[in-house]
This record gives structure tokens, C-alpha cells and sequence, in this order.
């Protein structure tokens, strides 16, 4: 294995945070050998090159919502000024999009110390840094003002993360270093890029006035004009767009039709950590939630073990799947940490997590991973011995922000955090669901009538199968068996879950957790003397050096739902029959433009599928249902949206010619 310096520099190439130095109190780019902002005119710089030239706020007046983009984050003062604006001058109903793209992000002690010069906007800065991200590659959604305001942070590649996008902005602010500094913002891809995501009525900014940047977004389409700048810069640009170009943003099979939601009423069938975290962000919108379970409590089935592991999936290829679960793992860790700050006696451990080299795939993560540091580290066995406080005498991967918890405990937490928008109904088992009319009815195995909503959300799991409607989306069933060892020396000194073939957890009320056994099609719950020697196996196998021989002292079984891809099921329920008839010859490679939207059942939507990663997807899992619900801009990238719908095996099954089963 290589040294700890050429693991750290192999696995974390990719998303570096900005190198500062700081010049009588301002934050100063060495990469681009230039300030970010003006200590002494920064403010009205901003309100006059981005906030007067694109009519703000002007042009938000009677909107529900705006959507802004902006290229190059920085120090986010264009955005608190922004939002100070918008909390000002729109209406109490209203919410904010800003996307931003920032491939060198501020940490979180430079972002401080850079908007601490400015104490009039203390509580934006303050609410900001609470929702800041890590340094981890991807899009991530965050809420601030209680939903007033959804900054989209994006740190990637300007090029990269535009061509990822497909929503249409009303403004864009073009704010990356000067173009003869940092030429890879200024380019005809990215001047493309921006029209592509504008319509008629978009307008855009930019304190630069070079000629070629002028020229190439006027070929795009945008009516561009000069006029005075700030300061000591003469002059500036403006711009509109006239022209915008006949682009798809969205497949048609894709485009789930929007449901009936002034009533904001919504039942959501499954009561584990898929359901309980749709129900409480559905909650927080301002919705009505009735969750339906056939246990008598929340979080008794899958999501029902006495700890649990959030970390996030690895993946050594860039894509949807990297993109989501290190997207949904960072957010997983923010609400995590929110959370625990307003319940203290929320047994949230961010300990971190090692995981040991137990099989080819983390070998090569090991030897060629190109991951964020913030996400993922390589580690020698002697940091390992200081993280975990066992002697293990292996090398590792470390996850920093990662840790464990009670699942149960959290999802009573939040089921309590919601109050009476949520409402819990236990032991009730549907047989079916049948649409009338305006409504989704759910039906017991008498026939009778449990409940009727217009808009119904499946996170029922592994029985997803069992209506008719959903039948061929039934994800596959994984049964899982844990075990429990009674704390001893020297695994009672373990400071943070341990994952190799299965995993260890540190000891609590006197006992370990050991797990799991995986056993695919398998829906069984009753315990094995089998699965128990298992994972003694494994625990003995990889903790050799300080592993004892325990007895088991009892265990748990459950069942996880699993797909084909790793990912989950998330979104609007195809009608099948609909789709094989609009899209029979999508194998003939046909336009996307020449095809009809699909056609969809109405109000009826799935999240299920998350495998053994369930606390660490769910909450990205849940924010995406409730965008498509609402019809609001989705929190994830453009792949990342379709490699999540369920109706993908269909459409790939349907591009390439070959059967569908149903």
C-alpha cells in the first residue's frame, strides 16, 4: 500500500477549497492573484453590477418564485445581499432559488471571517453558515428562512455543472474572476450553457465588459449593452435574452404531470426512515401527513435495528450514482447536526467511520480513488488506531463527517418535530389501493376503507409489489440478521463503527452490535444460529488482532428493499401500458422532441429501494419527492434526476429492444 502522503494526495485530487491569503482583512484568491471582494465598496459593487442591472427586485414582484444563477460563489456576498433583498420585498409565500457554481469553495472558517466584516447582515451570514456545505463535489439543496430562500450550491466545474442542469433562470449573475485571470468561466460552452437554461424574459449581469464576452453572448441570443460600471471600472454589461434556443431540459418520459396540491394533504404508506423523513419535510412545507403503518410504531421493520451506520456509497466512476450518494450523505450530516443542536438528547454520534480494505472494490477505492477529502480519506494503520482506539494494524478509508444512531429514535423525533401535520396510524395492513376520481383509496384485507388522499407516496419497501400498480417496480428483497455481543475488552474501547465484510459498533447500555448477514430474495425475519456464526466469522476474520470470542447474546432480522443499480426508486408511477404504447420504438433512436409526455398515474409516487444506505439517502430521497410533488425545481442534478426515476429499467429495457417483464 502506498505511504499516507500519496494515498492523501491520489484519493483527493479532485475538489480542493479555495487557497487564501488575507490582505487588510480581505480575502485574496492565489489561484487567480485577485481579491474576491472590496472590503469598502464590496456591498454596492453588488447592488449596483447584479442587483440595479438585472431590475432587482423589481422583477421578482408578484412572482411565487425566481430563480437566479450565478457563476462563482466566492465569499457568497452576492447572495446574503441578494437575499436580504428578498426577504425585504417579496411576498411572505414567495421562495428564492440561486444556484451558484463554485469549483474552489471557501471552508467554512474563511466564509466567517470573510463576511464578519459586514455585521448588518449577521443573521443572513449566521443562517448561511449553518447550512454551508463540505467541500464535496455535486449539487447541494439547502433551505434557509424556513424555506424562503433554497440556495442550490454547486461545487463543480463551471462547464460541468451547467451542462447538469435543467432549470431556467430569470437572472444570472456572471461573477467569476476577470477573464483574462480565469479564461475557463468566459468561453462560448459556457455562454451556451446560459442560454440553454434562460427563457425570453431572463436577464444578466456582469461587471466585465470585455468584447468577446459581449460578442459571444449576443450570438446566444442575449441583447447585450454597455453601461456605466462601479468605480473605478468604466464600464459593465447587461444583457436579455431574445432568442432562447429550442432546447429539452427533461425527457418526456420523464415529465411527471402535476398533481392537485392545494390542499396539501398527503398519505404516505411505510413508517420507516424513508416514510418518516417524506413525512417531516412534507411537514415542514407546510403539509398535512397521515402515515400508515402495519406495525404499531414507527421504524419497527427495516429501519427498526438499535444503531445505525451514516456514511456514505463510494463509486471510483464520476456519474449519478457518485453524485447522489455524496450529495445525500452531505445533507444527511447537515440535518443530522441540526437536528442534535435543537434536541441535545438525540443520540447522534459523528464519530466517524473506518472501513477496512475487506474486498476488491475498496482496494481499488484505496489505490485509485479520486474522492473529495471532506468525503473520504486514506488512512495508515496508525491513524486508524488513534480514530477507532483499537489496535488493528491495517490501513483504511476514513469518513470524518460520517457516525452512527438510534433509527428509532430519530424517526420519533421527527414525527414529534412535525406536531400535528403529521398524524400516525399503526396496525393497519392494505391489501390494495384503488383510484377513483380525485383520490387514491386504500383498502384492509376486509375490503374496508382505511383512507382516501388525492396525493399517495409508497415507502412501504420491499412490498412494493403487492398492488397492482406497482407491481413491476417491486424492488428486491435482502434479508439482513445482526447480532449482539455483550461489551468486553478490548472491543469495548471502540470509538466508532468499524465496517470490513460486515460491521462493529461501539458498545452502548452494555452491548455490541455486530451485523450482517445479506442474503438477496430472501424476506424472511426469524433468526439463524447460522447468520449468528457469520458474523462472528467476519468480526473474528478482520479485527483478529483484538478480537475475542464472545457469545451472541440475541440479534435482529429485517428486510431491506435493493435495485439492480444501487439506487432508489424515487418519483411518479408510470402507467405501463401508456408508456409501452408512446415509447414502443424508442430503440429506432428517434428525437426525444418527437415523443409525448408520458403518461403517468395520478398522484401516486414511490420511495423505496435504498438498500443498507436508507440514513444516509433518505433525506436527499425526501426533498426530491417533495420538489416533483410540488412541482418545484429538483435538488440534484439532471442525471441524477432520471437515474433516479422509477420508470428507468423500463426505458432502458425499451431503447435497447428488449422485453419488459411485468
Amino acid at each position: 500500500m502506498p505511504a499516507q502522503a500519496e494515498w492523501q494526495s491520489q484519493c483527493n485530487e479532485f475538489m480542493k477549497q479555495a487557497d487564501l491569503s488575507w490582505r487588510d482583512g480581505q480575502p485574496f484568491s492565489e489561484q487567480f492573484d485577485d481579491v474576491y471582494f472590496s472590503r469598502d465598496q464590496g456591498v454596492a459593487e453588488t447592488e449596483h453590477v447584479f442587483i440595479a442591472a438585472n431590475d432587482l427586485p423589481q422583477a421578482w414582484q408578484g412572482r411565487k418564485t425566481f430563480c437566479i444563477g450565478e457563476t462563482g460563489f466566492g465569499s457568497g456576498l452576492n447572495f446574503v445581499i441578494t437575499v436580504q433583498h428578498w426577504l425585504q420585498t417579496s411576498a411572505p409565500d414567495a421562495r428564492l432559488y440561486f444556484y451558484s457554481l463554485e469549483k474552489f469553495p471557501f471552508s467554512q472558517t474563511d466564509l466567517q471571517r470573510a463576511l464578519a466584516v459586514y455585521p448588518r447582515f449577521e443573521s443572513i451570514v449566521n443562517e448561511l453558515l449553518q447550512v454551508y456545505p463540505p467541500a464535496i463535489r455535486g449539487l447541494h439543496r439547502r433551505n434557509l428562512f424556513n424555506g424562503r430562500v433554497v440556495l442550490m450550491l454547486i461545487f463543480d466545474d463551471v462547464s460541468t455543472g451547467l451542462a447538469q442542469l435543467d432549470q431556467a433562470m430569470d437572472a444570472w449573475y456572471l461573477d467569476g474572476f476577470a477573464p483574462n485571470r480565469n479564461p475557463q468561466m468566459w468561453n462560448e460552452q459556457v455562454f451556451a450553457q446560459l442560454a440553454r437554461l434562460s427563457t425570453e424574459r431572463t436577464t444578466l449581469a456582469t461587471y466585465t465588459s470585455a468584447g468577446f464576452v459581449r460578442r459571444g453572448l449576443a450570438e446566444q441570443g442575449f441583447a447585450m449593452q454597455k453601461m456605466p460600471g462601479y468605480g473605478r471600472k468604466r464600464d459593465m454589461l447587461r444583457g436579455r435574452m431574445t432568442q432562447p434556443p429550442a432546447s429539452v431540459l427533461t425527457p418526456p418520459w420523464y415529465r411527471v404531470p402535476q398533481t392537485d396540491t392545494q390542499q396539501k394533504s398527503i398519505t404516505i404508506l411505510g413508517a420507516g426512515i424513508a416514510g418518516v423523513t417524506s413525512a417531516w419535510v412534507l411537514a415542514q412545507r407546510g403539509w398535512q401527513v397521515r402515515l400508515i403503518d402495519q406495525l404499531a410504531a414507527p421504524a419497527m421493520a427495516a429501519s427498526g435495528n438499535p444503531l445505525g451506520v451514516v456514511m456514505p456509497r463510494l463509486s471510483l466512476q464520476s456519474g449519478a450514482e457518485s453524485d447522489f450518494h455524496s450529495a445525500a450523505f452531505a445533507l444527511a450530516v447537515q440535518q443530522l447536526n441540526r437536528l442534535a443542536a435543537h434536541y441535545p438528547e438525540l443520540d447522534w454520534q459523528p464519530a466517524g467511520v473506518a472501513q477496512l480494505a475487506s474486498s476488491q472494490r475498496i482496494v481499488r477505492h484505496m489505490r485509485d480513488g479520486d474522492f473529495d477529502e471532506q468525503l473520504v480519506q486514506c488512512i495508515d494503520a496508525e491513524h486508524l488506531a488513534e480514530h477507532s482506539g483499537l489496535d488493528l494494524q491495517q490501513d483504511a478509508l476514513w469518513f470524518p463527517l460520517a457516525g452512527y444512531l438510534d433509527p428509532r429514535q430519530l424517526c420519533e423525533l421527527l414525527l414529534d418535530d412535525a406536531g400535528e401535520r403529521v398524524k400516525f396510524i399503526g396496525n393497519s395492513v392494505i391489501d390494495r389501493i384503488d383510484y377513483q376520481p380525485g383520490a387514491w383509496r386504500l383498502y384492509d384485507a376486509q375490503d374496508q376503507l382505511v383512507d382516501s388522499n388525492a396525493v399517495l407516496l409508497l415507502a412501504n419497501g420491499h412490498q412494493l409489489g403487492q398492488f397492482t400498480q406497482t407491481r413491476w417496480l417491486a424492488p428486491q428483497p435482502v434479508r439482513g440478521q445482526l447480532s449482539y455481543l455483550a461489551a468486553a475488552e478490548p472491543l469495548a474501547e471502540l470509538r466508532c463503527p468499524i465496517c470490513y465484510e460486515g460491521y462493529l459498533l461501539p458498545a452502548r447500555h452494555g452491548r455490541q452490535v455486530i451485523g450482517a448477514s445479506f442474503h438477496p430474495d430472501d424476506d424472511s425475519i426469524e433468526l439463524t444460529d447460522d447468520d449468528h456464526q457469520h458474523n462472528l466469522q467476519a468480526l473474528q476474520q478482520w479485527l483478529r488482532p483484538v478480537a475475542i470470542d464472545t457469545p451472541v447474546q440475541g440479534g435482529r432480522a429485517a428486510v431491506r428493499a435493493a435495485t439492480a443499480d444501487r439506487l432508489p426508486l424515487l418519483g411518479g408511477v408510470a402507467d405501463v401500458d401508456e408508456f409501452l404504447n408512446s415509447y414502443a420504438d424508442l430503440a429506432r433512436g428517434r428525437p426525444m422532441s418527437e415523443y409525448p409526455p408520458g403518461r403517468y398515474q395520478p398522484g401516486l409516487y414511490v420511495n423505496v429501494g435504498h438498500g443498507a444506505r436508507g440514513l444516509s439517502t433518505a433525506w436527499l430521497a425526501a426533498e426530491i419527492i417533495a420538489a416533483e410533488i410540488e412541482q418545484q425545481p429538483t435538488p440534484v442534478y439532471a442525471q441524477v434526476r432520471d437515474a433516479l426515476q422509477p420508470a428507468r429499467f423500463l426505458i432502458r429495457a425499451l431503447k435497447k429492444g428488449r422485453s419488459i417483464p411485468l
